[in-house]
């Protein structure tokens, strides 16, 4: 897998990352940063998105969520206390180099457990930053640490079904969302619903997993995902900035980040193979009881 980099501007800075259509080894194309800019606040998408967007994913809207509480603990372990993607803060402050925050309000799209939240509500001096996801249990682990944090006047999590997001028409200033578009298969409806809730001259900051081209993943990459139990709507780069032009973000720019993740993912293949390892499964096993293989598939490279 690979991470693709984003930014545009309703102004919107985004920062995808791309999923690479691979067998055992990692990282076959290119990953890309984006920067668009754009005059309005995309209200004539509204009604349009709010449509696709429910379509997109009411079907499954009763599905478990995919981020239970031994994924958390064991992301954790791997990337950071609240992580669910790699890089931690330093990665953040990368997607987000070049903007002001201060004083802003901002929208975390795809917050999970709240590390990203938080990290930004501490160093940035937002005026308010709103943490959204569809799933339960990263909410409330991301709620149970705003508390602990003491940053409950600056951060809140907000949790809602997949498809209209829960906020009124250019609410922030800025969006960014982080290794979350993956999980939401309309990318046109997405970015639209994104552009609505952003203020005229808002910015978008994001990072994403992408692949390569826009048919189906290879067996292999099939096999992963099934091994790994999530639902991913993948899409290329390309597909990702028609779905943004279309949504009225411009000026597009593409910055590859393969080279940063293979040098991460090789990390993180030699940690699993050492202490890490027994420490992932030890949090594991104790919430859950129960033996995951796939942990052993992660530390053979497989």
């Amino acid at each position: 897998m690979s991470p693709l980099f984003l930014k545009a501007a309703s102004k919107t800075k985004c920062c995808p990352d791309i999923l690479n259509d691979h067998s055992a080894s990692i990282l076959q194309s290119p990953d890309y940063a984006l920067e668009f800019r754009s005059i309005g606040n995309g209200t004539g998408h509204g009604a349009e998105s709010r449509e696709a967007m429910t379509a997109a994913v009411e079907d499954g809207a009763a599905a478990e969520p995919e981020y239970d509480e031994a994924a958390i603990r064991f992301l954790g372990v791997m990337w950071g206390e609240g992580y669910l993607s790699p890089g931690g803060p330093a990665e953040v402050d990368r997607v987000l180099a070049g903007i002001d925050l201060a004083g802003k309000s901002m929208l975390d799209f795809g917050c999970g457990a709240g590390g990203i939240t938080l990290h930004i509500a501490r160093t940035y001096r937002p005026a308010e930053i709103v943490g959204y996801d569809v799933e339960q249990p990263v909410i409330e682990r991301a709620k149970a640490a705003v508390v602990a944090q003491g940053l409950s006047t600056v951060a809140r999590f907000v949790a809602s079904p997949p498809g209209r997001l829960p906020f009124d028409d250019g609410a922030f200033d800025v969006v960014l969302s982080k290794d979350a578009m993956i999980h939401v298969p309309d990318k046109e409806a997405l970015f639209a619903e994104l552009f609505r809730v952003l203020k005229p001259g808002g910015m978008l900051a994001a990072s994403d997993w992408l692949i390569g081209h826009d048919g189906e993943p290879s067996a292999d990459m099939q096999d992963y995902i099934a091994a790994e139990g999530l639902r991913f709507g993948m899409a290329s780069s390309q597909s990702y900035l028609q779905a943004m032009t279309k949504a009225g973000f411009a000026d597009g720019i593409a910055e590859s980040r393969n080279a940063w993740y293979r040098e991460v993912a090789r990390g993180e293949l030699e940690r699993l193979k050492g202490p890490l390892y027994a420490e992932a499964v030890a949090r594991r096993r104790g919430l859950c009881g129960e033996e995951h293989p796939h942990l052993d598939r992660h530390a053979e490279g497989s």
